[in-house]
C-alpha cells in the first residue's frame, strides 16, 4: 500500500521545468484542460511519442504527469498553480455538464408529444398561416391533402395537425375574405372620390363561366390603386340585361356610387355594350382587345400567312431534331 501511495504521490507531482520548446495540441481531446498544456513537438509539428505522458504547461512551462490521458493532474497543477484559470475553467465546465445533464421531466416529456389543441393560439396561427399561403398564392385547396405539404408542415412543427381541405374551403378562406374586404380594402375604397371599373366574362379550365369585376382608383396620397372586388358564378345566359344587373350588385355590394364612376372598360361584345347602355354609364372598349383584334386581322393577310407558314417549318425541323438543334446552339454561341 506505501508503494501504491509513493507513486500516486510522484504522478500529481509536476516532472520538470521545460522552456525553449514547441508545444503542440494534443490530438483526438475533448476536456477544457488540454487548452492549457501541450506537448513537445517534432521537426514535422507532430508530439514526440515519448512525451505524450508528460504535457506542459504553457503558463509555466511545466511539465506534468497525465498517464493514459487522464486530466486530474492538469486540473490539479491548474488550481494550485493558476487559481484564477482554474476558477474560469471549473464554471464554464461546470454550466456545461449542468446543460448535458439536465433531463427532462415525465411531464415535459408527455407535453412535448401531445398535439395543439384546435382552440389554442398557436394552432390558429398556424390555420392562418396556411390559409394565407392558399389564398394569395391562389393554390387549389387539394394542397393540404398533398404528402409533401403536410410533411413539410410536419417537420416545420410536429405538434400541429393540419385540418381538412374542407375546413379551409368552408371556414378559414371566407373568413379571411371577409376580413380584408371590411378591414383592408372597403376603408381604402372609401378614399376615393371616383373610380373606374374594368370587366369581364371568361371560362375556366372546368368549363364554368365567370365574371370579374376589378375597380381602379387614385387615393388621397396620388397612388394608382386596384382591388378585384368580385369573381362570380355566372350560370345564367350572358345577356346584357344579365350582365348590368350583376355589375350593379357588385357595386352596392361594395357600397360604391355608381354616380363616381367615371367610365367601364370592357371588350367590343354585343352583351356588355348593351349592358352599360342599359345602365346609362359611359363605357370605353379595351385597347388591348381592339389591338388583339388588330393583330389577328393582320395574320390571316396572305403575306404574313406565307411567313409564318416559314417559320413554322423551321421550328420544326429544330425541334425534331436534337442534332440540329445543337449545332443550331453552337452556332449562336
Amino acid at each position: 500500500m506505501a508503494d501504491v501511495e509513493e507513486v500516486d504521490m510522484l504522478e500529481q507531482e509536476e516532472l520538470e521545468v521545460v522552456e525553449d520548446c514547441t508545444l503542440v495540441k494534443k490530438p483526438n481531446t475533448t476536456s477544457k484542460a488540454w487548452a492549457h498544456f501541450g506537448l513537445k513537438g517534432d521537426e514535422n509539428g507532430f508530439p514526440e511519442p515519448a512525451e505524450v505522458e508528460k504535457p506542459i504547461c504553457r503558463h509555466c512551462h511545466k511539465a506534468v504527469c497525465a498517464k493514459r490521458s487522464n486530466t486530474s493532474n492538469l486540473f490539479s497543477h491548474l488550481q494550485d498553480n493558476h487559481p484564477e484559470i482554474y476558477a474560469e475553467l471549473s464554471s464554464t465546465c461546470t454550466k456545461q455538464s449542468k446543460k448535458h445533464t439536465d433531463q427532462p421531466t415525465l411531464v415535459q416529456v408527455i407535453e412535448r408529444g401531445k398535439k395543439y389543441e384546435r382552440t389554442s393560439k398557436r394552432a390558429k396561427e398556424l390555420d392562418d398561416a396556411v390559409a394565407y399561403f392558399i389564398a394569395k398564392d391562389m393554390q387549389p385547396f387539394y394542397t393540404v391533402e398533398k404528402e409533401g405539404f403536410k410533411k413539410m408542415l410536419k417537420i416545420f412543427d410536429p405538434k400541429y395537425s393540419l385540418p381538412s381541405r374542407n375546413y379551409f374551403a368552408e371556414q378559414k378562406i371566407p373568413k379571411l375574405y371577409t376580413e380584408l374586404r371590411d378591414n383592408v380594402v372597403k376603408p381604402v375604397l372609401h378614399e376615393a372620390s371616383f373610380y373606374a371599373v374594368t370587366t369581364d366574362l371568361w371560362t375556366s379550365c372546368a368549363r364554368h363561366p365567370f365574371m370579374s369585376l376589378t375597380v381602379h382608383f387614385i387615393n388621397n396620397h396620388w397612388q394608382l390603386k386596384s382591388f378585384c372586388l368580385e369573381t362570380v358564378p355566372f350560370l345564367e345566359d350572358h345577356t346584357g340585361q344579365n350582365l348590368a344587373d350583376t355589375v350593379q350588385d357588385t357595386l352596392v355590394n361594395w357600397e360604391l356610387d355608381p354616380a363616381n364612376l367615371i367610365c367601364a372598360t370592357t371588350d367590343n361584345g354585343s352583351n356588355f355594350v348593351s349592358a352599360f347602355t342599359i345602365l346609362d354609364w359611359t363605357r370605353i372598349s379595351c385597347f388591348g382587345h381592339n389591338l388583339d383584334l388588330c393583330v389577328n386581322k393582320a395574320i390571316q393577310l396572305d403575306r404574313v400567312q406565307r411567313a409564318l407558314s416559314r417559320c413554322h417549318s423551321l421550328i420544326a425541323l429544330f425541334n425534331r431534331s436534337w442534332k440540329k438543334n445543337r449545332d443550331l446552339r453552337v452556332k449562336q454561341v
